[in-house]
């Protein structure tokens, strides 16, 4: 028997959700925090690249090894024969040089996990100073919004479980004492397709025995660039709502 393969972020974006979606929007909280600094409202480059790098380097600034971080980045200059692995030393901090570096890492990324493999011809455009400034920003206020969550335990681990003989894996986010964190750099609101993803996270972590999962009390979003958190509360997980889920989403996809 072949066993397949598929990621949860593909379950996630490609099942067909009841109106409203498996697990509502409107059943997290959602909570506003004061930003230091304004973003500018013009910047150039890719807003994907954007949330990448503040998220990327938001996991190593809170101690995440940038070896790990940028791993997938790896195996993107591998895909196109462009081996800048010199870029990963270059991120050291939170200067200019090492937003660009992160940028650059972030494109790579991109790379891997899209499969595109972008012409010979191509240049990637880099962020510009008010760019640079919003990555800033943004990186910022994640830290600061990490110090107000429980102690953090893991960042970024890869999840895997077998169900009906195919294999279904993922890369979580951020993993604290209490909570499952997924950061999402957006404009708007998360949609209910994210809200599938997470709790796909949490099942699949549950299945796995994955150590600290047995603690988490709630699913949570973070958006840097909005500054806003949506919090589920599982104490509110209901079998109306799980039982959904692992039918039709797990077994009978």
């Amino acid at each position: 028997m072949i066993t397949m393969s598929v990621t949860i972020t593909t379950l996630a974006n490609n099942v067909k959700q009841p109106r409203g979606g498996y697990l509502p929007v409107k059943l997290f909280k959602e909570t506003h925090y004061e930003s230091e600094n304004e973003l500018f409202p013009d910047e150039n480059g890719s807003k994907s690249l954007i949330g990448t790098t503040v998220d990327n380097m938001t996991r190593i600034l809170l101690g995440a090894k940038p070896k790990k971080v940028f791993e997938p980045a790896s195996f993107g200059m591998m895909a196109i024969k462009d081996l800048n692995f010199d870029l990963i030393d270059e991120v050291t901090g939170l200067d200019d040089d090492s937003i660009l570096a992160a940028y650059q890492l972030s494109f790579y990324e991109q790379i891997y996990r899209s499969g595109y493999i972008p012409s010979t011809d191509y240049e990637l455009e880099l962020p510009d100073e008010l760019t640079i400034e919003n990555i800033r920003e943004m990186v910022n206020r994640s830290l600061r919004y990490f110090q107000h969550q429980a102690k953090l335990v893991n960042v970024g681990d890869r999840l895997s479980v077998n169900y009906k003989e195919d294999n279904i894996y993922g890369d979580y986010d951020y993993l604290t004492d209490d909570s499952l964190i997924d950061m999402k750099v957006l404009s708007k609101k998360i949609a209910n397709k994210y809200t599938l993803q997470i709790i796909l996270y949490w099942i699949i972590g549950m299945k796995s025995k994955k150590k600290f999962f047995s603690n988490v009390k709630y699913l949570k979003f973070y958006n840097p660039r909005l500054n806003v958190e949506y919090s589920f509360d599982l104490d509110e997980l209901t079998p109306d709502i799980l039982k959904p889920i692992l039918e039709e989403v797990l077994m009978n996809r």
